[in-house]
């Protein structure tokens, strides 16, 4: 049996071949990462992993993708922060798979987390780690996901990252007036994404009467390293927003099984995500910061989490490298 496992995102995309014997053993075949932006829609991104992988129409039994979207109609399902509508019957149609499955991408970070090398894994806070307990998985990247893997090992996939942004300082809540004065909601992920970022910095351009320039996220963080005063400040902002959020889903679900920071965004602020200033916000939750301190946070490096996840699903065994 040979299948396509993928992981989409809102700038890349991730795809793996892989063949399956009759004693169920996986094996990697070939994979490659696109840039979504160089693509009209999915079934062009298809197309060219076709001919890249030197395979033809009919040879793949199942397709798993893992998406950043809510999954609920199969059949058509709009992504969040890139301009493609998926359509799961022409797709088999075009291709002729006989299985498509479609997954959150959260929840294929969560099952691929089963498969990160050690060395692909930092631990920001070490706490207390207990196994078979709840725990969280985050996404920063272009957008901001989150999803819960509970003690059972189910995956249970949300749109946390759409909760309403809750400012816990004077220039937090100026940033999110500013917001809020573009978007009716002010969603976390407003903040704490790629595209968040640069929502912060073009506010403090503005909070401290300066021109508003056109900037992308690689720039901020090259001119915060150069100790620019207002990228400084922007991460450092980010930083803080990022830490809070994250130390609310501790008490929110006590992951003692640890949360996993992944995704493009967060292996680029790896050095913020483990500065004291991300550890001191997340660690300050007054009565409860005890509960938080005991909590482990840790970062993963490997971009191709989403990948090992949609695998996993496609096989239920991780494939072996030829």
């Amino acid at each position: 049996m040979q299948y396509i496992a993928g992981d989409v995102g809102a700038s890349k995309i991730w795809l793996s071949h892989a063949i399956e014997n009759e004693q169920g053993i996986a094996t990697l075949c070939y994979d490659k990462k696109y840039i979504c932006a160089d693509y009209p829609h999915l079934n062009a991104v298809l197309e060219q992993f076709y001919h890249d992988a030197q395979l033809h129409i009919g040879d793949i039994y199942r397709l798993v993708l893992a998406l950043p979207a809510p999954i609920q109609d199969t059949q058509e399902i709009v992504l969040t922060n890139l301009s493609w509508t998926i359509h799961q019957t022409p797709l088999q149609q075009q291709f002729q798979i006989p299985h498509i499955h479609f997954i959150n991408d959260l929840q294929a970070s969560a099952y691929g987390l089963a498969y990160i090398h050690p060395d692909n894994k930092i631990t920001i806070n070490a706490g207390i780690y207990k196994p078979a307990c709840n725990a969280w998985v985050i996404g920063l990247g272009t957008g901001l996901g989150v999803a819960a893997k509970l003690p059972s090992e189910q995956i249970v996939a949300s749109e946390g990252g759409h909760m309403d942004y809750a400012p816990t300082s004077e220039i937090q809540f100026a940033l999110w007036q500013w917001l809020q004065k573009k978007w009716s909601h002010v969603s976390y992920e407003r903040v704490l994404s790629g595209t968040g970022l640069v929502n912060i910095y073009q506010f403090l351009q503005l909070h401290h009467r300066q021109t508003c320039i056109s900037i992308d996220t690689y720039h901020i963080l090259n001119q915060a390293q150069q100790q620019h005063p207002i990228a400084v400040q922007c991460v450092t902002l980010f930083t803080q927003i990022c830490a809070g959020f994250i130390s609310n889903l501790a008490l929110l679900l006590q992951p003692h099984t640890g949360i996993y920071i992944v995704g493009g965004l967060a292996a680029n602020i790896s050095h913020l995500l483990c500065h004291h200033t991300f550890l001191d916000t997340y660690q300050d939750k007054g009565r409860m910061s005890e509960l938080v301190k005991n909590i482990p946070v840790y970062l993963i490096l490997d971009d191709k989490i989403g990948v090992y996840g949609s695998l996993h699903i496609a096989s239920k065994q991780y494939p072996d490298t030829p």
